[in-house]
């Protein structure tokens, strides 16, 4: 199979296509005798060993599809290479069961990047948003399992479904094994084959008991499905309030193009007259600009040209019309508010757009269902409206400047709440977090967070007297929390790794069910965190979308403020992650409300009487 695929690669780069195709179907034939299946699918591959080989040739197969339509125009066969393309990703899905491991993330990065680029070209050539869509999604979707996992970010598996899972994973590879080494014809195949079906059978079930009894662990791990576009439309038309459905925009960032898939009135795949190479130093430097008050201000006519630049770029030729936009990124972490409509002069996209983010669209779409238990649970009597936690000392130990006025910032956030708790200084300790925050429906931290997450350091989050390490969240309850806002240094941007983004402390609070997430890109200094953070209850109190509540905050602040305010150092680092819808009235409201209700009609009734007497 090995020689095929390369005798197919080299008539590929002579361009003879026919000869190269032949030469694939050659070793796609052979494999397909050998499992002794009448047609090659994503079910009948499952059996075989090494399948690396096989994925290899099968992509090299769909290259060869697409190449060869650029050469002829002929339109089956650009049909042919978005089917073979899919067989590849279809394989992509149950290779990843198999793979554990740095060695994983280092194969699933090299090794499905390029091939998730060239299958979104041939959809762009072809025009099928749909199968663009779905590229778009399970490109992002790779790494990020491996690395949330890795960290801690979901619950983890029981000692017995952890031995479980080791266990049939290696009588899987051991019998895959024992028939790659069989001839075709030997008499002991037929029983293998039959124990290997039995064993993917029963990881199967594995798989779908996890689905009820850990459904985090399964998501990240198992869970390979994507929406429609028509399901993710139909989730976000209900994520917000006034019938203002909320447009959406993906990014992706390959080795040769970048691609953008907009939904705002209808589904559309964009390319970019942008070089990725370009794209990474611009976006860097303009990153870098904004996060920096004494750059900015020093360098503030390159940042305009930067962002206005960036803007015709990256924004303008998508043509979005929807006054909410959801972002799902790739590669450098933009605040796109920032970007400038007019070149000399404060127009920021802001005034045009609520933005909020999103890690996937499907990321974005779960939430609204199993990945979001505050929509079931943050209606429960018994769960707090609201708690904060102001620490605003912190043990020399740990090394962090006080924060002088987030007590005062954190009382005034909680007058908006009915039924809330405040923890500040020495009583906002991560004893005291661990306790309360998994109960209540939004959670507030005024605190320092340090989020540059590497290979072996994980991001932390500071109380008075210990920081919170990622993976000692797995040791809490589901989060029934509604929302979360990090005023915090830095707790939306991580390392950044090519596939999934800006990987990050929120990420992790968000595998753990709270579907909506304040944070910051950078550094931010203390009273605009806290006044735009105060700004933003303001709406939110008023029944308004989340991302509209954040995007009046801003603007009020940019109208009040000087010249100097206007920096987007000091207001564009907090942005929205996930759900935006508004917060719904928490279970003492509801009985409030009703009482209130049952003693106006108690009253209108005795009124009533006394009239009629």
């Amino acid at each position: 199979m090995r020689i095929l695929t390369q005798i197919g690669k080299s008539y590929k780069s002579r361009k003879l296509f026919p000869n190269s195709l032949s030469s694939y179907e050659w070793g796609i034939n052979t494999i397909r005798a050998h499992l002794r299946t009448s047609q090659l699918t994503a079910k009948s591959i499952q059996k075989a060993a090494f399948k690396e080989y096989l994925l290899t040739l099968i992509q090299d197969k769909a290259d060869t599809w697409l190449d060869y339509y650029k050469t002829t125009n002929t339109k089956s066969h650009l049909t042919n290479a978005l089917k073979t393309y899919a067989l590849a990703d279809s394989m992509i899905d149950f290779m990843r069961y198999e793979h554990v491991g740095e060695g994983s993330k280092l194969f699933w990065r090299q090794k499905t990047r390029g091939m998730y680029e060239r299958a979104i070209e041939a959809s762009y050539l072809a025009g099928d948003a749909e199968a663009a869509f779905r590229f778009f999604e399970k490109s992002k979707a790779v790494l990020l399992s491996d690395k949330l996992n890795e960290l801690g970010a979901n619950q983890q598996l029981t000692e017995n479904s952890a031995k479980r899972q080791r266990t049939l994973r290696d009588s899987i590879a051991n019998l895959q094994n024992q028939l790659a080494s069989l001839p075709a014809n030997d008499a002991k195949r037929s029983g293998i084959q039959r124990r290997l079906e039995q064993f993917n059978d029963d990881f199967e079930a594995f798989r779908k008991q996890l689905e009820s009894t850990n459904p985090a662990y399964y998501r990240y791990k198992y869970d390979n499905s994507t929406p429609t576009i028509a399901e993710f439309q139909k989730s976000i038309s209900t994520n917000g309030s006034g019938g203002h459905t909320a447009g959406f925009v993906s990014y992706f960032v390959g080795d040769s193009a970048i691609y953008a898939f907009c939904l705002d009135q209808k589904a559309r795949l964009v390319r970019l007259s942008l070089r990725p190479s370009d794209y990474q130093s611009l976006a860097s430097e303009f990153l870098s600009l904004c996060a920096d008050r004494s750059r900015l201000n020093a360098h503030y006519p390159q940042y305009r040209a930067l962002a206005h630049r960036l803007y015709q770029l990256l924004w303008k030729p998508l043509g979005m019309t929807a006054s909410r936009v959801i972002i799902s990124q790739d590669g450098v972490f933009l605040p796109f508010e920032t970007l400038l409509v007019q070149p000399n002069q404060n127009d920021f996209l802001l005034k045009y757009h609520a933005i909020s983010y999103t890690y996937s669209a499907n990321f974005l779409a779960k939430n609204q269902t199993d990945l979001a238990p505050s929509l079931r649970q943050g209606n429960k009597l018994f769960h707090r409206s609201f708690v904060g936690f102001a620490p605003e000392t912190f043990q020399p130990s740990l090394r962090q400047a006080s924060l002088k006025g987030s007590v005062a910032a954190l009382e005034a956030v909680e007058e908006k709440f009915w039924w809330g708790k405040t923890l500040k200084n020495n009583e906002a300790t991560k004893a005291q977090f661990m306790r309360y925050a998994p109960h209540s429906r939004v959670i507030q931290l005024f605190t320092h967070a340090d989020a540059d997450s590497t290979e072996a350091v994980e991001p932390l989050i500071y109380f008075h007297d210990a920081a919170l390490r990622l993976s000692e969240l797995t040791q809490a309850d589901r989060f029934a929390a509604q929302l979360l806002v990090l005023s915090a240094c830095k707790t939306g941007v991580g390392q950044n790794q090519r596939g999934e983004g800006v990987f990050s402390l929120a990420r992790g609070f968000a595998a753990l069910g709270i579907p909506s997430t304040i944070t910051t890109l950078w550094s931010v200094e203390d009273q605009p965190t806290y006044e735009l953070t105060k700004l933003f209850y303001h709406y939110l109190d008023q029944g308004l979308p989340k991302d509209e509540a954040l995007q009046r905050a801003k603007l009020d602040w940019l109208n009040q403020g000087d010249a100097a305010d206007a920096l987007p150092s000091q207001w564009a680092g907090m942005i929205l992650v996930g759900d935006t819808a508004p917060l719904a009235m928490d279970g003492l409201q509801f009985i409030v409300l009703g009482l209130g209700l049952l003693g106006l009609g108690i009253l209108g009734g005795v009124w009533w009487w006394r009239r009629k007497k």
